[in-house]
Order: C-alpha cells, then structure tokens, then sequence
C-alpha cells in the first residue's frame, strides 16, 4: 500500500510540476524549478488546494532584467482556513530552497539571528511572503508582508 501512495504522490508532484512549467515560460530555469519545489512542498504540507493565489514580483518577472544578486520575489496568498502555525511551519523550509536554488548565501547563526531582526521589523532582504486571502482583500499591509 505504501508504494502505490510513494507512486502516486509522485505522479501527482510531477503532473505539478508540468503545470507550473507550462504556466511560467519566459522565467529563467533557476526561478522555474525554485518555484515548482515551493509549490510540491505546499501540496505535501498542507495541500495545493489552500492556495488562492501566488503571484511573483521584483526582478523575475518575464521581460525584467536581473542579475546574480536577483532573488525570486513570491507572495503566496492562502486561503482564511489555513492555520498560522501551518504558515509558519512551510515558511521554515523556504529558505533552505532559497539556499538550494541559489537566491541565498548560507550564512552563520549571529549573522541569521541578525538578519531575521531586520527582516520581522523591516521585511527588507524577504523574498518570499505568505498571508490570508481576507488580508490581501482587505489590503492590509502589515499583514501581507508581515513588517510592523
């Protein structure tokens, strides 16, 4: 019984990440298959069907120049039912694929612990945000992008 679910996860992770392929021709294979492991690790985690929207902004939009430095900026928006410790636990696995992907350095844990301080009370050097459709509806701000 397991390896029929291992074989059918599979042909469900693939069949993903067809769509995803066919859906952002144009972006760079770098930010195609950051993405594509994003969106199978929601489907893994919580399930692709939460997810209302995932838009993509900054320097890898199609026809944007970018450079070495550039990041993959993504703000997914989820739907109300889906919990905030969930939230918080899938987030916890971006930037291991952002280091993946190579849109970021690993880096010591001061030098971690510093960042995440800028990062809560700014948002600056975050490329990846995740809120609730009623924040995005309602449009607040602080709440999409979680900065005070």
């Amino acid at each position: 019984m397991e390896e029929h679910d291992s074989g059918k996860t599979r042909e469900t992770n693939d069949k993903i990440k067809h769509y995803i392929s066919s859906s952002l021709k144009g972006l760079n294979e770098q930010s195609r298959n950051y993405i594509k492991d994003i969106v199978v690790l929601i489907n893994k985690e919580i399930g692709i069907n939460k997810i209302v929207s995932l838009l993509l902004f900054g320097s890898q939009q199609v026809n944007n120049e970018n450079t070495v430095v550039s990041d993959c900026d993504l703000l997914f928006i989820f739907k109300n039912r889906v919990s905030n410790r969930h939230i918080k636990e899938i987030e916890r696995y971006f930037l291991a694929l952002e280091i993946k992907h190579k849109f970021r350095e690993p880096t010591s844990k001061l030098f971690r612990e510093i960042l995440g301080v800028i990062q809560q009370s700014t948002g600056m050097f975050v490329s990846h945000f995740l809120t609730k459709q009623k924040f995005w509806e309602q449009g607040i701000f602080y709440k999409i992008f979680r900065v005070n």
